[in-house]
């Protein structure tokens, strides 16, 4: 199959990490200003510590794909705790087309599991050094992002503004590793692609080489592709930061949505992506899209449940929207 222009393409701006970490005024005001207008950027690794994430990033997608070629009995004893650590079969979810399922499995990996080392899944275990490269790394990378977001725009002078005061640490929370897998499809599967979402958590890291992902855009309200740039990392603003920052900084929609045959309908090749998600403290509280105050758990545990029903049962609260759809004026 002759491999499809992507039109329209998001002009999505890149930040450089690199001066995110050395407090470079100029570039935390492009990251504010992106925040606040879009909510979806790139995000440029290459010159951050060697490019030692991207490193670790490619040593864990090997291992991870070879994971995925295993019988689904293997792939489904692995310890499930809940949406946050352990495995997702393809079907659990709504899918990109109204009335379907989802199209992707995923192999998930909370924080908290990793450092407590328990219970990690044996394929983990046996790379565990790979693994928390990568995880403790990406939890860096947005807790700096965060950070800078943080003192920019919220008051020095009083600590429980600060965005940061909301992602301790040594907290408890939902942050977690996502290795997600969409396998091809024949035609007439009815199993395709990512449902339409926002994010639950604070802030998403997103690595992938292959086209799918989608953004609807603030200005045009119209579905754009997201390309895939060598280096960079795609990092969007979750539904958590919306909140916490007074719906300052946007969370976007978005959804995946895999190249198929046009004549046929059928998805031909694989489709993988890593993402980090980092979320606030379980314990953490803001006022979510109903006007009614939640903590990060009680938000993360609504947003995937909603996120297995149907589009018509989640337009009826906007749960897995998180209100967005209203802010924007469209109908998803």
């Amino acid at each position: 199959m002759t491999q499809p222009q992507l039109s329209p393409l998001a002009n999505l701006q890149t930040i450089d990490f690199d001066k995110l970490v050395n407090k470079d005024a100029d570039e935390v005001r492009r990251l504010v200003e992106i925040c606040t207008n879009d909510g979806f950027l790139y995000l440029d690794l290459t010159q951050w510590n060697g490019g030692k994430l991207l490193k670790s990033l490619d040593e864990c997608n090997n291992i991870v794909k070879d994971w995925f070629t295993k019988p689904i009995e293997e792939k489904a004893a692995t310890v499930t705790l809940s949406d946050a650590h352990g495995y997702k079969p393809v079907g659990q979810q709504s899918g990109v087309q109204e009335g379907q399922r989802d199209g992707y499995e995923s192999l998930r990996l909370s924080r908290d599991c990793q450092l407590a080392r328990d219970p990690l899944p044996p394929v983990v275990q046996n790379h565990q050094s790979t693994f928390d490269a990568l995880h403790f790394g990406s939890h860096f990378v947005l807790q700096t992002i965060l950070s800078a977001l943080s003192d920019a725009t919220t008051d020095p002078k009083n600590a429980a503004t600060s965005f940061s005061s909301s992602h301790k640490d040594d907290s408890p929370s939902r942050s977690a590793l996502y290795f997600l897998h969409h396998p091809p499809k024949p035609a007439g599967a009815g199993r395709l692609g990512q449902n339409i979402h926002t994010d639950a958590g604070t802030l998403t890291l997103l690595f992938t080489r292959e086209p799918g992902l989608q953004v609807l855009s603030p200005t045009t309200a119209q579905w754009e592709h997201v390309a895939s740039r060598p280096g960079c990392a795609v990092v969007n603003v979750g539904d958590t930061l919306r909140f916490l920052s007074g719906e300052r900084f946007r969370s976007a929609l978005h959804r995946v949505m895999p190249i198929t045959d046009p004549v046929t309908g059928a998805q031909p090749n694989d489709r993988y992506s890593t993402a980090y998600f980092l979320r606030a403290a379980d314990d953490a509280v803001f006022v979510g899209n109903d006007g009614k105050e939640t903590t990060a758990d009680e938000w993360f545990l609504r947003k995937f449940s909603s996120f297995t029903k149907d589009r018509s049962v989640q337009r009826l609260d906007s749960v897995a929207f998180g209100g967005m759809e209203k802010t924007l004026g469209v109908v998803v």
